[in-house]
């Protein structure tokens, strides 16, 4: 193809996603404009990412009443938060009386069990109930003015919740979840570390580069020496894989363990991989386990959260060397982060052609398969 034959975008062109989603060729990748244009990632949002369910984390992240997080999707955000009875509740990181972010830490605890929002000071408890609204006057009602609540649901420890009204169910996670996590002891693990790291790309490269293992002996040479095969990608799956003979988990050599978790007495030669929805993924080793977490920021900024589980009894510099348990996946993370810009950057050219999927592309290619089905719907969000 010459330069003759590329066309420049058509800026002001009518916006055609049925007609853009009719010209896909089966077994390749998408077109450009999946990745690069505004409006698909609006569509993205409206029509797949707020209707679908997300992990924000683990647990004990939040042990104490009034113990919180903030999670954000987009333009969206969260509060998951601990109540004085132990439950863990979502609540739209909204004030009732102006709008502002009612929390703006990642994490913290809410003073005196308030929530308090930095502009008026309107006041909420930790079930989002409004107590304290300043000069308001006689006839001012608090009760409709609650923080607006998600779902929320917790599975061996996983926090999930959903900016859906009508999410669809759960049910067929959760029992997945129970016991591929259940068999890991991760209802009985603890948060060693986590990292974030935020990638100038599309949130389809990111989740399609984690789903192939093509890439992963030219691009990872230390994961290649542990790891045999790559992860499904399924809705809702779980995968068990095997390491390569002789490697008992998935760390640099010489290094000393966390206590084993769950039901195991041992090294089995093999990891597990987990997925719920299309933004969460999960993998599990005898000793410790990993959160991925896709936070689509824009159309061209994705951030990747990875969470590091260790045993809930296991004591840092006692147990398990911090640095040692998180050296390959940090690498690993960096490695994919570079890749999968370098990809966004190619998708940018006006030469840019999907090309074919590999044999060990699979999952992507189903992925995408998948990802075109739910933007076909065109129902208003629910």
């Amino acid at each position: 193809m010459s330069a003759a034959d590329v066309k420049s975008p058509h800026l002001d062109a009518p916006f055609d996603i049925a007609g853009l989603i009719r010209r896909h060729a089966p077994g390749r990748a998408l077109e450009r404009d999946f990745y690069t244009d505004a409006r698909i990632f609006e569509l993205d949002m409206d029509r797949i990412l707020l209707r679908h369910w997300f992990c924000v984390g683990h647990a004990s992240s939040v042990p104490r009443a009034g113990d919180f997080l903030v999670v954000d999707l987009g333009v969206e955000s969260c509060i998951i938060i601990r109540t004085q009875e132990g439950e863990v509740k979502a609540l739209v990181n909204v004030c009732r009386h102006r709008g502002s972010r009612v929390c703006t830490t990642q994490s913290g605890r809410a003073p005196a069990g308030l929530l308090t929002c930095p502009y008026h000071a309107w006041s909420y408890d930790l079930h989002g109930r409004l107590v304290a609204a300043r000069q308001m006057g006689p006839e001012f009602d608090r009760d409709p003015l609650s923080l607006k609540s998600l779902s929320v649901r917790v599975v061996e420890g996983l926090i999930f919740t959903t900016f859906a009204d009508h999410p669809p169910d759960f049910e067929p996670a959760a029992a997945a979840l129970s016991h591929a996590a259940g068999v890991h002891g991760w209802g009985k693990a603890k948060v060693a570390f986590k990292e974030t790291f935020s990638m100038s790309a599309n949130w389809k490269l990111g989740v399609e580069n984690y789903m192939e293992c093509y890439h992963c002996q030219p691009a990872h040479q230390e994961y290649s020496k542990h790891h045999a095969l790559a992860r499904p990608a399924e809705y809702v799956s779980v995968f068990r894989s095997p390491l390569h003979e002789g490697n008992a988990g998935a760390t640099f050599a010489d290094l000393r363990r966390a206590p084993l978790m769950g039901d195991f007495t041992g090294y089995d030669g093999n990891s597990t991989y987990f997925d719920v929805g299309p933004l969460s993924d999960f993998l599990a080793y005898p000793d410790h386990g990993l959160v991925y977490r896709f936070i689509p920021r824009s159309v061209r900024h994705t951030d990747m959260e990875v969470i590091w589980l260790v045993d809930e009894n296991a004591q840092e510099g006692k147990d398990y060397d911090l640095e040692q348990l998180t050296s390959l996946w940090k690498a690993t993370s960096l490695e994919d982060k570079k890749i999968v810009e370098w990809n966004q950057s190619g998708v940018n050219s006006r030469f840019f052609e999907p090309g074919p999927y590999s044999l060990q592309e699979g999952h992507s290619r189903r992925f995408v398969d998948w990802y075109l089905s739910e933007l076909m719907d065109n129902r208003a969000p629910s």
